[in-house]
């Protein structure tokens, strides 16, 4: 019985969705990810840092060919001192592919 109250005391609740609209929350884009997909992590949620990143002008996206594909990024150094732990992850695995000075 007491094993039971402690499960449901602790297991994560389903949320409701707001209508839907043009505003963005404040919630970061892999915290809205594991929103969106019930606490399942997949690398949406990296991607989605990484396009928020470059959003805010920590990553330089430039397109070297006509298919989208075809870009490369600039990470910007030295990186800024609010990245989360999260948005560091991304940063670590960019520059580990990270040929010279961009990443393919």
């Amino acid at each position: 019985m007491l094993l039971g109250l402690l499960a449901y005391r602790t297991k994560a609740g389903f949320v409701v969705a707001a209508p839907a609209n043009q505003e963005l929350g404040a919630e970061t884009p892999a915290l809205a990810h594991l929103l969106a997909n019930r606490w399942e992590c997949g690398e949406e949620a990296a991607e989605a840092t990484f396009m928020d990143m470059a959003a805010r002008g920590y990553i330089a996206i430039e397109r070297v060919g006509p298919e989208p594909e075809q870009a490369v990024c600039t990470v910007e150094e030295p990186w800024p001192p609010d990245l989360t732990p999260y948005e560091r992850t991304v940063m670590n695995r960019i520059q580990q592919v990270t040929v010279g000075s961009s990443t393919p």
